[in-house]
């Protein structure tokens, strides 16, 4: 009986994938866009429309396409007298996976559970923005303490 808890607790072990238990196969983005009546939308990576919102946008991003493959998105802001802007969302392999599977996870988080789930995957906003809490703003509406911390979109 013992052998039996200690052989399932073994497999169950080594079949989990590290980024798959600490990241999901979902990311949270959160958007605030100023003005607040900017039309917010959030395309795949061949263009089509997924989700359109105006202000903000809350969304749970699918990290993979494919097998090892990362999704990529674009965001599309645009606002009635002003020149859109679209910001890409990428996907990069994260720490869990890289690392955690080489302490803890193993081969079968490495190459199965992880790159399955999409969990291996981080998604962030082109230019290395945070897509969890990104804030969208024309300059001129900017503070001087946004601007220090401000990056450019494209």
């Amino acid at each position: 009986m013992k052998k039996s808890i200690l052989l399932l607790t073994l497999t169950a072990i080594l079949m989990t994938g590290c980024g798959s238990i600490i990241n999901g196969s979902t990311q949270n983005m959160s958007i605030q866009a100023q003005p607040a009546s900017a039309n917010i939308q959030l395309l795949s990576s061949n263009g089509a429309t997924i989700y359109e919102s105006t202000g903000t946008l809350f969304y749970d991003l699918k990290r993979k396409k494919g097998f090892f493959q990362g999704a990529n998105y674009n965001l599309k802001i645009s606002a009635l007298g002003y020149e859109p802007q679209i910001i890409p969302i990428t996907s990069s392999a994260n720490g869990w996976y890289l690392a955690g599977n080489l302490l803890f996870g193993g081969f079968v988080g490495w190459l199965i559970v992880d790159p399955a789930t999409g969990g291996m995957w981080a998604l962030e906003a082109h230019n290395g923005q945070d897509i969890e809490s990104l804030k969208v703003m024309l300059k001129k509406d900017a503070t001087l303490d946004q601007l220090s911390s401000a990056k450019k979109v494209q």
